[in-house]
């Protein structure tokens, strides 16, 4: 084991038991089904622990934990990006569900209106048809009575 990866093991133990409360929360967070892996405390962390490698790599001239910091710098901001992605789809889906909930709300409304109309129109036929009925009975009923009166007379004449 060389002078230099004596430090280089004591960086990585301290950032490790930094990590385990974390680490813990992860583990039954997992157990419970949730998704860690985008989870916000746990990209942050991957960040961080970037950046303490890479400074311990400059301080300690070691190229090795350098390029070791930028690889999990780099999959933090594209695992941070990712969320931020999942979280516009999710907006963007439920956007797209309250639009739809309105449009169908509103074909609803229309549909209901369509058959008042209708309902409205067959209202107001039967009323014209119930009107000709009974003015053609009146109608009728009058012919009749005039036709009696007639009758009466010429039965009433000599």
């Amino acid at each position: 084991m060389s002078v230099q990866t004596i430090p280089s093991c004591l960086a990585k133990v301290g950032i490790h038991s930094l990590r385990l409360p974390l680490s813990a929360v992860e583990v039954l967070a997992r157990n419970a089904g949730a998704d860690t892996a985008t989870w916000p405390p746990a990209v942050a962390f991957e960040a961080f622990e970037g950046s303490a490698k890479q400074a311990a790599g400059v301080v300690l001239r070691d190229a090795k934990p350098v390029d070791e910091g930028q690889l999990q710098q780099a999959r933090a901001a594209e695992l941070h990006r990712a969320e931020e992605l999942r979280a516009e789809v999710e907006r963007i889906r439920q956007v797209g569900g309250s639009r739809a909930r309105r449009a169908d709300q509103a074909a609803g409304r229309q549909r209901r209106q369509i058959a008042e109309a209708e309902h409205h129109q067959e209202q107001q036929v039967e009323q014209r048809k119930a009107e000709r009925v009974r003015r053609a009975s009146q109608t009728g009923q009058r012919q009749a009575q005039a036709a009696r009166s007639v009758q009466q007379r010429r039965s009433s004449e000599p």
